[in-house]
């Protein structure tokens, strides 16, 4: 764990200690005051939450780096089962809906060729659908889980790149693109009230920072 810690950049082990301290500020006090208390949560038709992303990775490629990434995007959960799968303790399920736009900056080369490199970028959209799983603590703070899975199309651009050709390297205006399905999982907490709170979350293939709001 150690090791993983040291292999990120400071934006990554930045918003890890950010999510930790308020785990831990918000879990101290009284953290059994309601989860023994099944359906006290409050209620809401649906949760709006914009965010900040850090991608952890880009897509593997044989000829463009793997760096991290940064974007923004929109999360909607709608609740569909109240007193979720355990009747015993304050919890509830939601389907979650998301659109998230990242943008990766990076070093690429000619396939095989290091000498021929420069500088690209990656944009990626993701598209997740998950089922997430709320645990209420306290009034002030909850937990999630979040499985599912995600649409993702990455498009990268390399405007002074170079071509493979007859002659060797030429240069050359060069992109890639692809999509695919994936699975996605995401580990999280919201701090505040019953209208708005801090929600943060961990996982793959990213982590974020954000607001919810529940109307």
């Amino acid at each position: 764990m150690t090791h993983l810690f040291r292999s990120w950049n400071s934006g990554e082990r930045i918003l890890v200690l950010i999510a930790s301290s308020a785990l831990v500020l918000a879990v101290a006090p009284g953290a059994d005051a309601q989860i023994k208390q099944p359906g006290s949560h409050g209620s809401y038709s649906v949760e709006l939450e914009p965010h900040l992303l850090l991608l952890w990775r880009d897509h593997s490629r044989d000829y463009w780096d793997d760096g991290s990434g940064y974007g923004l995007g929109m999360r909607a959960s709608i609740p569909i089962v109240d007193n979720g799968f355990i009747s015993s303790i304050n919890n509830s399920v939601a389907i979650g809906f998301g659109l998230d736009w990242g943008r990766y900056s990076h070093q690429c080369w000619l396939k095989n060729e290091r000498d021929w490199k420069g500088d690209c970028s990656n944009d990626e959209i993701l598209i997740p659908v998950v089922m997430q799983w709320n645990f209420y603590f306290t009034r002030a703070f909850s937990v999630f889980g979040e499985p599912g899975l995600a649409v993702r199309h990455s498009r990268w651009s390399w405007p002074d790149g170079y071509c493979e050709s007859p002659s060797g390297a030429v240069p050359c205006d060069y992109s890639d693109s692809d999509t695919d399905v994936e699975p996605v999982l995401f580990l999280g907490g919201r701090v505040g009230n019953e209208d708005v709170s801090f929600t943060f979350r961990v996982g793959w293939p990213y982590a974020s920072v954000g607001a919810s709001f529940f109307l």
